[in-house]
């Protein structure tokens, strides 16, 4: 802040390569007293010849530095010229307050993401700390970390009521937020990736990695589909993420807020996943493009791709 105060051509957006080299070589000293109530500020320069001298902001001559301070130093040697910091003024106060809130705001962040690096991208517990149900804007605590989600943000399902007694509250963790102050994360009840980390703590054969979920579409609140493949042909991948008695996808939904929750076996072959994807209605007819019925064709390598545009279909049941 002192540099950018003292030496004005550092704030000149338009200059910025000649900043950038002009900030290497024009320095300063703040020097503490370990009480913190007071500091004191020297410019760092370079003894050079006076003849030599290329700009006065990083250089001084043998002569004046002798004529300030009464002592000698030799050429090339970085020496401390005291400042008298009762000249400083607003502006200097201001740049300061600036830099440090921005400093502060960024150490935020970093303690938040150490903290929750671990559980980015899977499930995250908080607790309601305000909740205003009439307009459904909540606030959520996690520790470290609050979040304040409005109505219209479609992080939360349309039949999430809470109160300020809800101390479980389930989310996905996304990221740590980078926009407003203090800190917050990115979460939401809402993405198909909540589904996806509900199924592997619910279900100990996806946690494990023998049931693989391969596809997942979902209308929050209302229904969810949700394909499955097995890597061991003894395990009925559908049956088994059902659970005993619907268990297992009874104990999902309820976090779900009742939500519908289908489990379809995934097929290779796209017009059989459709069929599948349809149950319990019965496919007697669809339109759609013929190489759905090639297995050479590897749709999994077009649907990475951007720019892959999924063809309409259209199915007579």
């Amino acid at each position: 802040a002192y540099l950018e105060w003292s030496y004005p051509e550092l704030r000149d957006k338009n200059n910025k390569e000649e900043n950038e080299l002009l900030k290497t070589q024009i320095q300063c000293k703040v020097v503490f007293t370990e009480d913190l109530k007071h500091y004191k500020i020297y410019d760092l320069k370079v003894i050079t010849p006076d003849d030599e001298i290329i700009d006065d902001a990083y250089q001084i001559s043998p002569e004046d530095y002798y004529t300030l301070t009464k002592k000698d130093a030799e050429d090339g040697t970085i020496v401390e010229i005291p400042f008298d910091v009762t000249k400083l003024d607003k502006w200097w106060t201001r740049r300061v307050k600036q830099l440090f809130n921005s400093k502060l705001k960024e150490a935020s962040k970093q303690a938040v993401l150490t903290a929750y690096k671990n559980q980015m991208g899977g499930l995250i517990e908080g607790k309601v700390i305000k909740a205003d149900n009439e307009n459904q804007n909540y606030e959520f605590s996690f520790g470290k970390a609050t979040t304040f989600i409005k109505k219209d943000s479609k992080k939360l399902l349309p039949n999430d009521r809470f109160t300020t007694s809800d101390t479980n509250v389930l989310f996905y963790l996304e990221k740590v937020s980078e926009n407003g102050s203090p800190t917050s994360l990115d979460v939401n009840r809402t993405s198909t990736k909540f589904v996806e980390k509900l199924m592997e703590r619910e279900i100990p054969e996806v946690g494990e990695g023998i049931v693989k979920v391969k596809g997942i579409a979902r209308e929050p609140g209302r229904r969810c589909k949700v394909f499955v493949e097995s890597t061991n042909p003894a395990i009925d991948p559908v049956g088994t993420c059902i659970g005993p008695e619907a268990s297992r996808q009874r104990s999902i939904s309820t976090i779900l807020r009742g939500e519908k929750l289908d489990f379809c076996k995934w097929h290779p072959n796209k017009a059989m996943q459709i069929m599948e994807a349809m149950k319990p209605a019965d496919v007697i007819g669809m339109t759609c493009p013929d190489d759905f019925f090639d297995k050479n064709v590897h749709f999994e390598e077009f649907e990475n791709d951007r720019e892959y545009e999924h063809p309409q279909i259209t199915v007579i049941v």
